[in-house]
């Protein structure tokens, strides 16, 4: 029998956690020809038109560089804190992303945690990516600099 230190077989056998994406999303933002942000009572959906993105419920253009920082949030940037689900608070939107075919891609839900502050996506595997508080997402109509006053 072969006893090793819990040192190395730390190096053999890394926690789970270590194992996981910490990205918001595993899609593609190439991928994605709209996102619709969804709240209790209400809904935006930003889709794509070419190298413009359109907020269809109002026939106006958001700022393409929101929508694309928007993305890459979900998609690309690494929460430094990942953590399995013991308890999340869904107090924000859920963003439901949908590729060129219609078929939803990836649902994140953003949330808030109980004791650390900050950002929290999840989405739908019980892995919160937690964020530095200072990270903002837009998620409203102001956010991606539409301007709902020139709707038809």
């Amino acid at each position: 029998m072969v006893r090793l230190p819990e040192s190395v077989l730390r190096v053999f056998f890394p926690p789970p956690v270590t194992l996981i994406d910490p990205t918001g999303s595993g899609v593609n933002p190439a991928d994605v020809k709209a996102a619709v942000i969804r709240f209790p009572d209400d809904e935006l959906r930003l889709e794509r038109n070419l190298e413009r993105w359109i907020a269809t419920e109002y026939g106006a253009q958001a700022t393409t560089e929101i929508v694309d920082s928007f993305l890459d949030l979900l998609m690309r940037r690494r929460a430094p804190v990942v953590e399995i689900a013991r308890t999340f608070r869904t107090d924000g939107p859920s963003i439901t992303l949908y590729g060129f075919g219609g078929r939803p891609l990836d649902t994140v839900r953003v949330g808030s945690h109980p004791t650390r502050r900050g950002l929290v996506l999840e989405n739908g595997d019980s892995v919160l990516r937690i964020f530095e508080p200072d990270v903002v997402m837009p998620i409203t109509v102001a956010d991606f600099g539409i301007d709902i006053t020139a709707s038809p």
